[in-house]
């Protein structure tokens, strides 16, 4: 086998291991906040549970390129022991890197599946990127203009530099927000023609909360840690209860306006 495979699966394999303790950690220590903070705000708990995701996530590429050290260090020490050893003896059969560690270890393998696994969940971070695209390219039906208006006027109360622009369209079942710099929100067609006014202000005051909170860019990060962790159970729950946490921050600003 060849023994690059063998040294990136070493390392992947012994960063994965490394990941599943330290998860643990995190979680049992986020848990043990989200219960003392239970009667506070959805901002405060949004906050602890954002912050544990993006621990693990450091934690685990700092683990990576520790292992990656250590594992260039052995690597260097057998290389030494190597040609010291031809040296003394004579000539030797070329040297290969397969010798560190063999194809038989369990870090290996769990590296080569981690692989495996990654490719999957990326195609599924990809096909998401596929749909926004869609939606954006597809026919994108104005709004009324009063109530584009009305919500330039919601955005310069909040204070958001941004230019938010609003359309209707026929993709999508549940209202969204696309894009950072040019925030655009898309509400459902089918939706809307049936909803009264309040209710359709309180969802726009509602997607305006996620422009204001920047929300779009975190869920990017988010989602990028949520596949390198694809593996990690405590992370897909972590993941889920700050998408709660979110939308009910988003409501605590809709209630407060």
């Amino acid at each position: 086998m060849s023994a690059s495979l063998v040294f990136w699966g070493n390392i992947l394999g012994a960063t994965l291991m490394a990941s599943l303790w330290q998860s643990v950690i995190v979680f049992t220590l986020l848990r043990l906040l989200l219960w003392i903070t239970r009667d506070g705000t959805a901002a405060v708990r949004y906050t602890l549970s954002l912050g544990a995701l993006t621990v693990l996530g450091l934690w685990f590429a700092l683990t990576f390129y520790s292992r990656w050290q250590l594992q260039q260090q052995s690597l260097g020490y057998v290389w030494e022991a190597v040609r010291a050893t031809t040296q003394a003896a004579g000539p030797a059969a070329p040297f290969s890197g397969h010798h560190v560690r063999d194809w038989g270890t369990l870090d290996v393998w769990l590296g080569l599946a981690y692989v495996v696994g990654l490719l999957a969940s990326s195609g599924r971070m990809l096909r998401d990127v596929i749909w926004l695209n869609i939606i954006q390219r597809s026919r994108r039906i104005p709004f009324d203009e009063a109530w584009a208006r009305y919500l330039d006027s919601l955005a310069a109360t909040w204070r958001i530099t941004r230019n938010v622009a609003v359309y209707l369209s026929e993709k999508i079942d549940v209202p969204i927000v696309v894009g950072f710099f040019k925030p655009v929100i898309y509400l459902p067609l089918a939706l809307v023609s049936r909803l009264p006014e309040t209710q359709i202000e309180a969802i726009l005051l509602h997607e305006l909360a996620h422009v204001k909170r920047m929300d779009f860019l975190v869920n990017i990060l988010e989602t990028v840690v949520e596949t390198l962790l694809f593996f990690n159970p405590l992370v897909g729950w972590i993941s889920r209860h700050i998408r709660l946490e979110r939308e009910l921050c988003c409501d605590e600003l809709v209630i407060s306006r």
